[in-house]
């Protein structure tokens, strides 16, 4: 009876205790565990490694790394915006992956890695919209802040003598969900997006090692992975709460301009003989003629713009079908499109690996 008794009573105590919280209190404890109630906008910066999504040597490797030189992010919560500012390099030896770009007009082709000197790249991130405002809650205070306002349910479960809360909430259609230790620490944050090639992609955001900026609370340690993989490994260095640096700009990005569609067009271009580029955005897909059928290479950025090319060929040339689409690699911007083709029933041509 001994040995069970202890036995029952070691198993009760590695089983997941898990309530629903009626209140916000735990919200509420963890901003002023981390000094969020009077902080109005905040500056990090540091260095790290940056990684480009869709771009990895291989099928389902992880996405290609870069050295992140500079990285300065300013999140300004009265104006619900953010700015990111970096500064990378391509220092892999030798690079492997795509990233390189931009699109070559003159070669038809994106960039070559390596990359010489720096590429700079400057984000505003409006949360008057529902990307810009996801970014904002993947960020540890802008996550308490949006969580506060946004109706956030509170999961608390009890683990191995550890207490940790889960809190969810909705921008549109995506859920967030952040967890909270018994700290009162937001230790990581994830949601999914559409993704043209992966579907509803997980995104990640962990933070871990804080430290303490006057009362206010900062990770020195921020990890992002999208589809599994990292793309932002970063060493926060230095951390200013409620800085005049910390306003990101003069007015946020006008909505119109932040969720501007992808390019939907397609227009056919002779550049030879039964030959055509069929335009419209970057990179391009090509269309061959042969004798009672029509061969589409590439299947470039989404389904809007497979679409598209479907039906500017049917408008080119209407008697004669598509008989295949060719995938040339798997990176995301040759292959975005490929499901539009599919859904018309067209067959795919790709390398077995991919």
């Amino acid at each position: 009876m001994k040995s069970l008794a202890g036995a029952v009573a070691v198993l009760a105590g590695s089983l997941s205790l898990v309530l629903v919280a009626q209140s916000p209190d735990v919200l509420e404890n963890a901003a002023r565990s981390m000094g969020a109630p009077g902080l109005q906008s905040i500056q990090y910066s540091g260095r790290g490694s940056v990684y480009l999504l869709g771009q990895a040597p291989a099928p389902g490797a992880p996405w290609p790394r870069f050295e992140l030189a500079k990285y300065i992010a300013s999140v300004d919560y009265a104006r619900n915006a953010m700015r990111e500012e970096q500064v990378r390099r391509d220092v892999e030896r030798p690079p492997r992956g795509g990233g390189a770009g931009p699109f070559n007009p003159a070669t038809g082709q994106g960039g070559i890695r390596p990359i010489p000197g720096d590429v700079s790249q400057n984000v505003v991130r409006d949360g008057r919209t529902e990307p810009g405002l996801i970014q904002i809650a993947l960020t540890p205070h802008g996550f308490l802040k949006v969580a506060a306002a946004n109706k956030a349910s509170v999961t608390t479960s009890t683990a191995r003598g550890r207490t940790n809360h889960a809190i969810s909430f909705s921008i549109g259609r995506h859920v967030l969900t952040g967890t909270i230790d018994d700290r009162g620490l937001v230790e990581r944050v994830e949601t999914r997006i559409a993704n043209a090639v992966l579907g509803d992609m997980l995104v990640e955001a962990v933070f871990a090692d804080y430290r303490d900026y006057g009362g206010v609370k900062f990770p020195s340690r921020i990890t992002h992975r999208q589809g599994g993989h990292a793309v932002l490994d970063l060493s926060v260095l230095d951390v200013q709460p409620n800085g005049a640096a910390a306003a990101p700009v003069n007015s946020p990005v006008p909505p119109a301009a932040a969720t501007a569609a992808a390019p939907g067009g397609a227009d056919a271009e002779k550049i030879g003989d039964g030959v055509w580029f069929l335009t419209g955005g970057n990179p391009m897909s090509v269309l061959v003629e042969f004798s009672d059928h029509v061969v589409v290479i590439e299947a470039p950025q989404g389904e809007r713009r497979s679409d598209a090319t479907i039906a500017a060929v049917k408008t080119l040339l209407p008697s004669k079908p598509i008989r295949y689409v060719v995938n040339t690699h798997h990176h995301f911007d040759h292959a975005g499109g490929i499901r539009g083709f599919v859904a018309a029933g067209i067959p795919v041509v790709t390398h077995q690996a991919n």
